[in-house]
């Protein structure tokens, strides 16, 4: 029995690129290893965190940004399409932690005023009263099921689906849980 790794992407270009390489290696194995997708770590990167910035105040909250995450969720469903049927796949959720090398370029200063590198992330529901800027846990839940359900249509067989995440960081339990069932349920 050969043991396979696993992969572990961080950002929605890496999986394309690695699909176009498994690609020429012509490997006997028909599908890809399990795969996992560290979904929120593009929000390190200043333009993608800059792309998901709300364009107006969203909150009565002075320093509360809600996250838009459309862009980020476009990226990952275009890479996952160009990627073939995947059925071994696991969704990990860590916030991304703030960058310790702070620059003063343009581009990664937020709306907010606040030059450096990445701001501290939160899950809106455990945004300090300081505010910060807020995931949305909503938003992410429907990019998991808008992925795995495309997935499990293209696979048209059995497929496994899991999640990771830190309660420690503030997503909810329940939520964790509602989510679960829905990917068990595909």
């Amino acid at each position: 029995l050969k043991m396979v790794e696993s992969l572990r992407i961080t950002e929605p270009r890496l999986l394309t690129d690695i699909t176009a390489k498994l690609a020429t290696l012509n490997l006997s194995a028909p599908e890809p290893p399990p795969t996992t997708l560290v979904l929120l770590q593009p929000l390190a990167n200043a333009a993608t965190l800059a792309a998901c910035l709300p364009t107006s105040r969203s909150t009565s909250t002075p320093n509360l940004q809600y996250l838009d995450i459309q862009p980020l969720s476009l990226a990952w469903r275009q890479a996952v399409i160009k990627a073939p049927p995947m059925r071994d796949l696991v969704f990990d959720l860590p916030l991304p932690l703030p960058s310790s090398t702070p620059t003063s370029s343009p581009e990664t200063t937020s709306t907010s005023g606040v030059q450096g590198g990445l701001q501290k992330l939160y899950w809106v529901t455990a945004v300090p009263r300081e505010g910060g800027l807020a995931v949305p846990t909503r938003d992410v839940m429907t990019l998991i099921v808008t992925i795995a359900t495309g997935i499990r249509m293209r696979v048209g067989g059995d497929v496994r689906f899991g999640l990771v995440f830190d309660g420690r960081e503030g997503v909810t339990g329940r939520a964790m849980k509602l989510l679960k069932k829905q990917l068990g349920a595909l």
